[in-house]
């Protein structure tokens, strides 16, 4: 019985793992069609100011989620 249970325990984290991955190549396809949608749909001279403001918002993000996880730990 306990060998079943670690097998799910393992499975389960190997589809988060698997999940985990596919997650940041969306956000990574996310963020560079942002990009691209700036330098298409800006004026070249605000395209440095829109890319530092989704660059700040992902920054944010990335330091909120970490910090998450640190308070989990």
């Amino acid at each position: 019985m306990e060998k079943k249970i670690e097998l799910e325990d393992l499975l389960r984290k190997i589809f988060v793992a698997i999940a985990l991955i596919f997650l940041v190549i969306a956000a990574w396809g996310l963020y560079s069609s942002l990009n691209d949608f700036v330098r298409v749909w800006v004026d070249y001279k605000f395209v440095p100011i829109y890319k530092a403001l989704i660059n700040s918002i992902v920054l944010v993000i990335a330091i909120y989620v970490i910090s998450l996880f640190v308070k989990k730990s």
